[in-house]
């Protein structure tokens, strides 16, 4: 008898996915239905997920579902950790380009001060030597 992949995870308490997944590591097959969409064959699922076995055993096998998911995670958090550890990158390089612009615009503003309390210096000195000949 042929299971329709639903039907399978139903019966045995798993999520289909975890089926694709153990019949992409060659753990289970999967066969043709009569119309042509894709099965598990009663036997094949109890080859896998034995109806009477000990406690040891369907442990063991929902162990080796728990580690697929594991594995699926750890994957997706390891693509995480590099995509995160690109996006630490450009923001590292926008904060020193910033530092930089900062540097640069206050090393500017401090030259324009420091003329522009030169040309005040010289006005005041310019005005105090006039106002001291107007007294001489």
């Amino acid at each position: 008898m042929i299971l329709s992949i639903s039907e399978a995870a139903r019966k045995v308490g798993v999520a289909r996915s975890n089926l694709y997944v153990l019949k992409d590591k060659g753990r289970i097959s999967f066969t043709k239905q009569p119309d042509g969409k894709a099965g598990i064959d009663l036997s094949e699922l109890d080859r896998v997920f034995p109806k009477k076995t000990s406690r040891m055993t369907v442990v063991s096998t929902n162990e080796d579902i728990h580690k697929l998911a594991t594995s699926e995670r750890e994957f997706y958090l390891e693509e995480k950790v590099i995509f995160l550890e690109k996006q630490l990158a450009l923001e590292q390089e926008r904060v020193t380009s910033l530092i930089a612009l900062s540097k640069n615009h206050s090393e500017q503003l401090l030259l324009t001060h420091q003329q522009n309390n030169r040309k005040q210096i010289t006005l005041w000195e310019k005005l105090r030597g006039v106002s001291m000949r107007t007294l001489e």
